[in-house]
């Protein structure tokens, strides 16, 4: 079958793709720098914090960036500017009020023990100053990601995502190359410092956008109101998010850590480059969801289901030659690119191709996902994931002695897979919609 190709979004495709192909190089040379300039302790404790600020960030959004694209698309196909306003401000105050708690969580944590279980008796400079970091980055990358999300449903893909996948990268790789070149001495908490910044100038650019855009500037009538069952919509749609975030965006990193308990170190290492391979190609479906999925569903607001299974078919068309080269990539050059790390590291050649299976079978089976949240299933979701992820923790604990990391890369690509199969199952029931990449060989009905 013939795939046609829209002139606009190969290059919005490939901006998107290359941005954040760009923005992982300059996070990699960002490491690398810390790590032989300011030592490995240092890029370890920086690691730490910088973990927990990722966690601690999905709770204070209260999966509002999930489901970001989902409503100002929805909205803005049928021209529905008041009830995106409100959704937007809506969003940015319970952004702001849950940044403040775990916020305030992580700072009582922080003042009352110590690194040695000491008790902190006053308000040291350096604990004011890493909470204050800490802040910015929980509420930078939450607001950087939810008006992101915003942009992408407008179909400003471009303005929604580098940002956070480009520009924050690059700012950070810039301060830290100064700091290199300077011979400044630093520690884990200046550095947070710094990666604080990298965060909030992308967040402050992406919040401008967004408030520059038509929906924010127009008047509306004064009697205008949001009603009680749109708020409760937007609530029972992204809280369960929370999860679904949790377990689906740090699901590699939930692997590291589970493997870190049992693995060693020089183990751990390899793993840890086999999945940062992993998650470069994965950006490149990502990105294609990102240009597709916006169209599905303004396609599906206004019941034009010929158009959404064309733009579904074309886009799980694209997903699965893109991850069909990845494979292929992985299989020729495994050793090569692995090799820049180190001899040692080229062991891991068939971890990288076992764990770059789920990209293949995610995008068989589609964004079945993000289709059940469009109907209000998001629920599901987080559920299947929640339980492949306890799977794959009680395989791996059980056969980690004897089968070592080949056993971690098959737990992770096989609970992946199950949950790409489970979640296109459900989703075929549930809103009859056949996400796979199967569909494409049905006629469609005119």
């Amino acid at each position: 079958m013939a795939i046609k190709l829209d002139g606009r979004l190969i290059k919005l495709f490939s901006a998107l793709a290359g941005g954040r192909l760009l923005g992982s190089v300059a996070a990699f040379i960002s490491n690398l720098l810390i790590a032989r300039y300011f030592g490995a302790d240092i890029l370890g404790n920086l690691s730490f914090y910088l973990a927990i600020s990722s966690i601690f960030s999905i709770f204070s959004a209260f999966g509002l960036p999930a489901v970001s694209t989902l409503f100002s698309a929805r909205y803005n196909a049928v021209g529905a500017n008041g009830l995106l306003r409100g959704f937007v401000q809506f969003s940015r105050k319970k952004i702001a009020i849950g940044s403040f708690w775990v916020v305030a969580i992580f700072a009582i944590y922080q003042m009352s023990t110590g690194t040695n279980g000491a008790v902190l008796t006053d308000f040291s400079i350096e604990n004011i100053q890493l909470m204050l970091a800490f802040g910015m980055i929980v509420i930078g990358t939450s607001m950087v990601q939810f008006h992101g999300g915003v942009l992408v449903g407008l179909e400003r893909q471009s303005e929604g995502v580098l940002p956070d996948s480009l520009l924050k990268p690059m700012v950070f790789l810039c301060l830290v190359s100064i700091a290199t070149l300077l011979k400044f001495p630093m520690n884990a908490l200046y550095l947070m410092t710094l990666f604080a910044i990298a965060v909030m100038l992308p967040a402050l650019l992406t919040v401008y956008r967004v408030q520059k855009s038509y929906f924010m500037t127009i008047s509306l009538k004064s009697s205008y109101k949001i009603k009680q069952n749109e708020i409760k919509q937007w609530k029972e749609t992204a809280y369960p998010w929370v999860i679904t975030s949790l377990v689906m965006d740090l699901f590699i990193e939930l692997h590291i850590v589970i493997a870190g308990f049992i693995a060693s170190p020089a183990n751990l290492a390899i793993l840890h480059i086999v999945f940062r391979f992993r998650m470069l190609a994965g950006f490149g479906v990502r990105s294609l969801y990102m240009l597709y999925l916006p169209k599905i569903i303004a396609h599906d607001k206004q019941n034009i289901g010929i158009k959404l299974r064309k733009d579904l078919n074309k886009m799980n068309q694209i997903a699965v030659a893109y991850a069909l080269v990845v494979m292929l990539v992985f299989y020729l050059l495994g050793d090569i690119l692995l090799g820049i790390f180190g001899e040692s590291f080229k062991e891991g050649r068939n971890l990288l191709l076992i764990v770059s299976i789920s990209i293949l079978v995610r995008a068989v089976f589609g964004p079945a996902a993000s289709l059940l949240s469009m109907r209000g299933h998001q629920k599901i979701t987080a559920l299947v994931m929640l339980l492949c992820l306890s799977l794959s923790a009680v395989i791996i604990i059980m056969l980690f002695s004897k089968y070592g990391l080949l056993v971690v890369a098959c737990a992770y690509s096989g609970s992946n897979s199950l949950a790409s199969l489970i979640l296109w199952w459900r989703a075929k029931q549930l809103i009859q919609i056949d996400s796979s990449i199967f569909a494409s060989f049905v006629k469609l009905k005119l």
